[in-house]
């Protein structure tokens, strides 16, 4: 038998990173010892502006805390780890220095926001985000929640490097 998708009935669904849910494993093989690694999606934050959605996975293997910020209107997938005690606050400049270097501003924009799961955001509807380049690879994803500034440092990942398991 078959299923209304042409699937048969019982198959896993086809996973996509608009598609995860908590429990699911990302395995990441960039090649990179900072973001390799066997992945549990904890939570999901859809984001979505106008027709363009992008999401950011909550992600951990064992202490490792990792965000993947994909999409199509990105133009590089991102892997980074959150960043505490970053000092910044209200509105992002164009330019953050960081110990790896000079971060510029590359896109901003403003997002209307869905969840799933554990993903240590604000409970709010609304969200700004920025993308910081320092070189080809190097990155930074910053969200603004009101007053509330979430931030992420890592390197771009190239979506070939992902590999998506549904969870048991």
């Amino acid at each position: 038998m078959t299923s209304a998708t042409g699937e048969p009935d019982g198959a896993p669904p086809d996973l996509s990173v608009d598609t995860l849910r908590p429990g699911d494993v990302v395995i990441v093989s960039a090649g990179e010892s900072d973001s390799d690694g066997d992945y549990i999606v904890e939570g999901v934050v859809n984001l979505r502006e106008g027709a363009d959605a992008t999401s950011v996975v909550n992600l951990v293997d064992g202490s490792r805390k990792r965000w993947l910020v994909a999409g199509r209107a990105l133009a590089h997938w991102m892997m980074v780890e959150p960043v505490s005690g970053h000092g910044l606050s209200g509105e992002p400049p164009r330019n953050i220095r960081r110990d790896s270097g000079l971060y510029s501003l590359q896109r901003r924009g403003q997002a209307s926001v869905a969840t799933i799961g554990r993903h240590g955001r604000p409970d709010t509807s609304r969200v700004a985000t920025y993308v910081y380049e320092a070189s080809l690879h190097e990155v930074l994803w910053l969200e603004r929640w009101g007053h509330e500034v979430l931030l992420g440092q890592g390197r771009t990942i190239d979506d070939s490097a992902i590999s998506l398991l549904p969870g048991s």
